[in-house]
């Protein structure tokens, strides 16, 4: 009997997404990278398991080179991709790790400080990746510190100085 679903992932009704086999068993990260919805990303974007290459340059080395934050801008999408919906990348530094500051509701999480104001920035946050090192630890929701609630999924073991990257949009 063959199967209907050829890639890697789950339906979650709950959320209306789906589930990776890498989010089911986080410690997989360290042979095969997270997979990313490639429409979303600059044209040629390729993950792997440790990085992301953008336009064939790696994220960690521009993250090293050019300091966070910056804008990786990857040239405009070829005439047969016009379905990609970035142009660069957003990279950032995460500067903090906390707890609310206030008495909150149960399901508030933990909290992340970057080098930039997650408002302030054309990036699309649902997309964000973790880049410079493997971690094994489970994804958990962070609020990204800022007026307006952002939040996003990130291994549990997130903290100062670990490099993340986002798309941005055109």
């Amino acid at each position: 009997m063959p199967l209907e679903r050829t890639s890697a992932t789950l339906p979650t009704p709950d959320k209306g997404g789906e589930v990776t086999l890498t989010a089911i068993l986080p410690t997989l990260r360290a042979s095969i990278p997270d997979p990313i919805d490639l429409r979303r990303w600059p044209e040629g974007t390729r993950a792997t398991v440790r990085d992301l290459v953008v336009a064939g340059q790696s994220m960690n080395t521009v993250a090293t080179q050019r300091k966070t934050p910056c804008v990786f801008d990857a040239g405009e999408c070829g005439p047969w991709a016009c379905d990609c919906e970035a142009r660069g990348v957003l990279l950032v530094r995460v500067v903090a790790v906390g707890g609310p500051s206030e008495p909150v509701p149960s399901y508030a999480g933990p909290e992340l400080i970057l080098d930039v104001d997650p408002r302030a920035t054309a990036a699309d946050w649902s997309e964000v990746r973790l880049i410079n090192r493997v971690s094994t630890s489970k994804q958990i929701t962070w609020h990204l510190v800022s007026g307006e609630p952002v939040m996003v999924d990130l291994p549990a073991d997130v903290g100062p100085g670990d490099v993340l990257v986002a798309p941005c949009g055109r």
